[in-house]
């Protein structure tokens, strides 16, 4: 994640820019990170994610976990 959310900073205020009908390009916009909020700037939001990437990860590998036990008893249920 560290060598990711540099990137996810600028690409959101991107996205979140899009209704405004000015594109914007990415070497600019993290530009423009760097030079208003500095290099720290482009680590906003790395803990919210951190924090959601914990429980996130553990209930897709939950629901995985459970599916797989399902199908599996339905494949004994079918066999005659």
């Amino acid at each position: 994640w560290g060598a990711v959310i540099p990137f996810d900073g600028p690409k959101s205020i991107i996205q979140a820019s899009w209704t405004t009908g000015v594109t914007g390009d990415f070497a600019s916009t993290f530009k423009d990170v760097v030079r208003q909020r500095g290099f720290g700037g482009l680590y906003a939001g790395f803990a919210p994610a951190m924090c959601r990437a914990f429980p996130a990860n553990a209930a897709l590998f939950l629901g995985y976990e459970i599916t797989k036990r399902g199908l599996n008893d339905a494949e004994k249920l079918l066999r005659f």
